[in-house]
């Protein structure tokens, strides 16, 4: 199992495209063995309402930063979850742009 989570200012139908990319390139490998699972946390989107200038920018990722916290605390339960539960899967992680 592969979580996909996006970095900063990805709208979802990118997260999508990018997802259904890597599950056909492991497909292709490995068929029916990875399972590619998009993460898509709350961040603003470019067209939104905040999405004009540097100042909304900068408006923007604070906000977005704050709701990376809430869904990386989700989905470190849901992490800590599966890693205690009787399966035995392999979990694996593809981020980017997720700061410093």
């Amino acid at each position: 199992m592969v979580f996909f989570i996006h970095g900063f200012d990805n709208e979802t139908n990118y997260i999508v495209r990018s997802t259904e990319a890597m599950q056909a390139n492991f497909d292709d490998k490995k068929p029916d063995k990875v399972l590619v699972v998009p993460v898509d946390w709350a961040c603003d989107e470019a067209d939104g309402p905040l999405g004009f200038g540097l100042l909304a920018r900068k408006n923007r990722y604070d906000e977005d930063q704050t709701s990376s916290e809430v869904a990386g605390s989700a989905l470190w339960k849901l992490f800590s979850g599966l890693k205690n539960s009787k399966q035995t899967l392999s979990l694996n992680v593809i981020a980017h742009s997720m700061g410093n």
